[in-house]
């Protein structure tokens, strides 16, 4: 009972969101605690019975660790307690990360339970799975971005990864073909879900550890079986992959490709019209009532270049650009949206795009206020300055207005360019600035404005830090972010020095003893058992460099714990057994 209460705390955050989701629950630190504290704090009370007299004199040096930091954040926190977020951090980081690694470290685990454990993470992974397929089949396999409910798609993609983890440990660990094929199965549904939640972060990180894994598994080795199982399951990730980028979300192969070579490219802008080519291909009038409107290409002598001049009976008349064939473009990954333009009257530009709710037309016009209210079209007013005879450049990101609309909705395709009014445009575009962190020659494009704006808070606080909470200004976006989406950065922003030199020996420690404890146990496949726990820890822990905050990390803290406290030679089982 108390190692089922023991992996159950992994899971209830996630848990909890989707409850309070349906429940329509706001998130708060007494809910979470009991949440959290309520079986683990069974699970607690049965290790203490069965722990050894001198168990926290040996493992002193983590509880210390532990309590430096917790105090650490906590002042850092108490540094800007005026704050709401600061509170929720240290509140969450209290019931979340040092609960899971307090739960993770008394669990001494041992090598026979952990092997019987596997039960009880079949268990729980095959209740999430059929939640999961329950929501992708309810609303199809072309659902999108899928996200578990009351939680993100980062979050979705990193909980199936960890799971497709485990059942690659399966596979590897079990002598049975029968038992070797549902293992698979369950790998690939896991993978099919992760994938699904469209997180590429998440995914690289993913593939680090796997790619890894079967480096080391290849070389230390070299069994032809290990080697099949090594070929076979890239093959089989190969092919999944393979059916996401052609299936997924209805999109064309060639959309799809184009996607994930934005990876690589250091190339994020599209370039739609810039008038350079000395013609009005891809435009079109769509709105010819009265009689008389225009399309001309003309040299601009305010902005020394070629630009687009529409001419008609003011906002009678409609104006749409598209590709050169007069088509839609169909845009999937590109969704902020970027143009300049002079008008000295009133105008109306609107985007047309296809959401997960059907289309919907985003205008932005020369009024004053905005209107939000209806379906399918959403207005926004720029203000009436912006008829003032001058030129104007506007940037827009398309998914954030449709968000503040029509919350939940997400953007598939931007289709097309639509302007009623007579005036000039020029230097349309669209920029994938809002998609998750595109990796380009090793960097992470769009996470690099916070990451820059938490290196200048270390500079100007390098040895006590900023305090948490503590804004992190995305010049591209526009926006304020609480923290850089990198706990390291995070740390060495608001806690300084002392904290991120805290963390970093803490880290080292958890590594040291993951790897000593792997030497230590002298069966193979109970090696493979136990590498479940230390190759979650660091999936988790690189991935806290992309996404997480401090505070929402406890994956990493709970598989910490968890090595912590494990014992690689300890035969005593009976007692905890018979709990």
């Amino acid at each position: 009972m108390a190692d089922i209460f023991l992996i159950y705390s992994l899971l209830a955050p996630i848990i909890f969101n989707v409850i309070g989701d349906y429940m329509v629950w706001k998130e708060n630190f007494l809910r979470t605690a009991l949440v959290l504290l309520g079986p683990g704090f069974v699970s607690f009370v049965l290790y203490l019975k069965i722990l050894p007299k001198d168990y926290f004199r040996k493992k002193l040096h983590f509880f210390l660790f532990l309590a430096a930091l917790t105090l650490i954040i906590s002042v850092s926190g108490y540094r800007n307690w005026e704050s709401t977020y600061a509170r929720e951090c240290v509140n969450f980081f209290l019931a979340y990360c040092a609960f899971g690694f307090l739960l993770g470290i008394l669990a001494n685990l041992t090598v026979a339970r952990a092997r019987s454990n596997i039960f009880i993470w079949l268990f729980f992974i095959s209740l999430f799975l059929i939640y999961a397929w329950s929501l992708i089949l309810n609303e199809g396999l072309k659902v999108g971005r899928f996200t578990l409910p009351g939680d993100n798609s980062a979050r979705t993609a990193i909980l199936y990864f960890c799971f497709s983890l485990f059942f690659i440990i399966v596979v590897y660990f079990v002598q049975s073909v029968r038992f070797k094929i549902i293992g698979i199965l369950f790998f690939l549904l896991c993978l099919f879900v992760a994938l699904q939640s469209r997180s590429r972060s998440a995914l690289f990180v993913f593939l680090i550890c796997v790619i890894g894994s079967f480096v080391y598994a290849f070389f230390s080795n070299k069994s032809r079986r290990h080697r099949v199982f090594l070929v076979s399951m890239i093959a089989l990730s190969g092919f999944l992959l393979t059916l996401y980028l052609t299936q997924n979300v209805g999109l064309q192969f060639k959309q799809q490709i184009q996607r994930i070579l934005s990876v690589s490219s250091l190339d994020q802008t599209t370039v739609y019209e810039d008038a350079e080519d000395g013609t009005t291909a891809g435009w079109k009038i769509y709105d010819r009532k009265p009689k008389g409107a225009k399309i001309e290409n003309i040299f601009n002598h305010d902005r020394q270049s070629n630009v687009i001049k529409l001419n008609g009976k003011k906002r009678a008349n409609g104006y749409r650009l598209l590709n050169p064939n007069l088509r839609t473009r169909q845009n999937a990954y590109q969704h902020t949206i970027e143009w300049s333009m002079r008008f000295s009257e009133k105008f109306s530009i609107s985007i047309y795009v296809i959401t997960t709710a059907g289309a919907r037309f985003i205008h932005y016009t020369s009024e004053d206020q905005d209107r939000l209210d209806r379906k399918k079209h959403i207005y926004y007013g720029l203000g009436h300055n912006m008829a003032d005879g001058g030129w104007h450049t506007i940037v827009r990101n398309l998914q954030a207005d449709l968000e503040r609309a029509q919350p939940g909705i997400k953007i598939k395709n931007v289709n097309d360019f639509r302007v009623r009014g007579s005036g000039e445009v020029d230097d349309i575009k669209l920029h994938n600035f809002e998609t998750n962190y595109y990796l380009t020659v090793g960097k992470i494009i769009s996470r690099l404005p916070i990451w820059k704006a938490a290196v200048e808070k270390f500079t100007k606080n390098p040895v006590w830090g900023a305090g948490l909470s503590s804004d992190y200004y995305d010049e591209i976006k526009n926006l304020n972010y609480p923290h850089p989406h990198s706990v390291f950065l995070q740390f060495l922003a608001e806690t300084g020095i002392l904290g991120f030199g805290l963390y970093a020996v803490f880290i080292t420690l958890i590594i040291k003893k993951a790897i000593s404890d792997y030497r230590l146990i002298p069966n193979s496949a109970d090696k493979l058992v136990y590498l479940f726990y230390p190759l979650s820890f660091t999936f988790f822990l690189l991935f806290s460099n992309f996404h997480f905050a401090i505070h929402e990390n406890y994956y990493f803290w709970y598989f910490g714990g968890i090595i912590a406290g494990f014992d690689p030679l300890s035969l005593r089982t009976e007692k905890l057994e018979m709990v």
